[in-house]
């Protein structure tokens, strides 16, 4: 008979109307066929792999083989090209019916290295999470935390938008922390935070710039004017969310010095803004003393104790001037937060 799929058939319902047995050693059959229904259903299944259209109908068969043909799904799984994403998640799909351990997890590491060598970090992050490759995920998430403290420094377009969609691939990702590692939560919070604080840092910018140009000018619609937050109001937020990262601890004390500078400089950016404003920097609380030396404390921690600082001040292009420039910005924080006390 050379019809695979009638004699898979016909030794199936043989089998289960019990008129076939078990084995066929006894009719001289290789240990490899003495099983002839599972042979026979491994024969045909294996004719369907080669039709594109079928292969996945071929798994129902090797489903009914025992270990024998899950060792096929398996070597199917392991061997079918990962081209799409929607070819991945139905190979994950596949070992989840087919319980299949291990398999899955390797399937998140290929799509993730093959979205790393593409330069996709955010699309990288969201299968290493899947995969809980926390290593992985906290370096990756170092490095996007890094492009985004620099994106203003960088001269390209494409490079800054790019940033900004691999932290939105990122975002659906979240809703599987809860069931992830604790440095996995760690690197995506943190990631998370300082998308909040950067924006913020733009809009601190965009507020100078608007004053700047409208110095001489007042605003002709005060009403959208007032509506808008005000430059002390959005400090308020990014300060807020900097002591949120260093009362969590996220990150190493490498990216707190650039959060500081950061913070630093929006501080100075606001103050330059009030003081054309009102002509008085000190009624304006931003933080309170206990915090604002927290900063001016995080500051100093990180000078002295961290091995990778003077690595981190290379990268941010830091010298003495400018560390000393970030420990006057805090300082006069805290002399800030305590006159407003004081006159309270």
């Amino acid at each position: 008979i050379d019809r695979p799929w009638f004699l898979a058939h016909l030794a199936d319902l043989l089998h289960h109307a019990g008129l076939m047995p078990e084995s066929l050693e006894d009719l001289g059959a290789k240990d490899s066929e003495k099983d002839y229904r599972q042979f026979c259903l491994i024969e045909y299944a294996s004719s369907l792999i080669t039709q594109p259209s079928l292969w996945q109908l071929s798994l129902a068969y090797f489903s009914q083989c025992g270990e024998r043909g899950r060792a096929h799904i398996r070597a199917i799984v392991e061997t079918t090209p990962l081209t799409s994403t929607r070819i991945a998640y139905r190979l994950v799909a596949i070992c989840d019916t087919y319980e299949l351990v291990g398999l899955s997890t390797s399937i998140f590491n290929r799509m993730g290295n093959q979205a790393l060598k593409k330069r996709r970090l955010g699309e990288a992050i969201t299968w290493f999470v899947r995969s809980d490759a926390a290593d992985i995920v906290t370096k990756l998430g170092r490095e996007l935390a890094e492009q985004l403290l620099d994106r203003r420094y960088s001269q390209e377009e494409s490079s800054s938008s790019s940033v900004i969609a691999d932290i939105q691939s990122i975002s659906p990702t979240f809703s599987l922390l809860e069931k992830k590692s604790t440095a996995i939560w760690s690197a995506l919070t943190l990631v998370d935070k300082l998308r909040r604080f950067c924006e913020l840092r733009e809009h601190i910018e965009a507020c100078v710039r608007s004053q700047t140009k409208s110095d001489a000018t007042p605003p002709k619609n005060k009403t959208s004017a007032s509506a808008s937050p005000s430059v002390a109001e959005l400090q308020q937020k990014a300060l807020k969310i900097v002591l949120q990262i260093f009362s969590s601890k996220l990150g190493g004390k490498d990216i707190w010095l650039r959060i500081l500078f950061e913070s630093a400089r929006i501080l100075e950016l606001g103050n330059a803004v009030r003081t054309a404003q009102a002509g008085d920097t000190t009624t304006t609380r931003l933080m309170s003393p206990e915090d604002s030396l927290k900063l001016l404390s995080h500051l100093e921690t990180v000078l002295i104790f961290s091995k990778k600082t003077k690595k981190a001040m290379r990268n941010i292009r830091l010298g003495p001037r400018e560390v000393q420039a970030i420990r006057m910005a805090l300082s006069r924080g805290v002399c800030r937060s305590v006159l407003t006390d004081a006159l309270e």
